[in-house]
């Protein structure tokens, strides 16, 4: 029985689709070393491979069937609908941080437009 290094298999997918790594890295939010240390790895979990194929957009499921040996159809669609949520969710969370410094913004000119105000009215 011949032994697949899926990290490896994983590397060369990532590399052929023309993804860069640093941009690979920002999408799933890890580190460029931790993309790396994925590649090392002999095994990984379904979910880890599906998160960076869904992000370089390759659809690889015979390559997982491969890999661990059952079918994959069974448990693509859970996959597939807390991967988009999970993405879904990343970018609600974005929006609503920057929009919370937005506010935080405004509110400091607000305090500074009222703080002249007062310097203005004492002299």
């Amino acid at each position: 029985m011949m032994i697949k290094n899926y990290g490896a298999l994983l590397e060369r997918s990532v590399r052929r689709s023309g993804f860069g790594i640093s941009k690979l890295a920002r999408k799933l939010k890890v580190s460029r070393p931790t993309v790396y240390q994925w590649f090392k790895e002999e095994n990984l979990d379904a979910l880890t491979i599906v998160k960076i194929e869904n992000t370089i957009g390759v659809n690889s499921v015979m390559a997982l069937e491969e890999i661990y040996g059952f079918s994959v159809q069974s448990i693509e669609p859970e996959l597939d609908i807390s991967v988009s949520s999970i993405a879904e969710d990343a970018e609600v969370r974005y929006w609503i941080a920057r929009y919370i410094r937005l506010l935080e913004k405004y509110n400091g000119v607000l305090i500074n437009k009222k703080i002249q105000k007062k310097c203005v009215k004492v002299w």
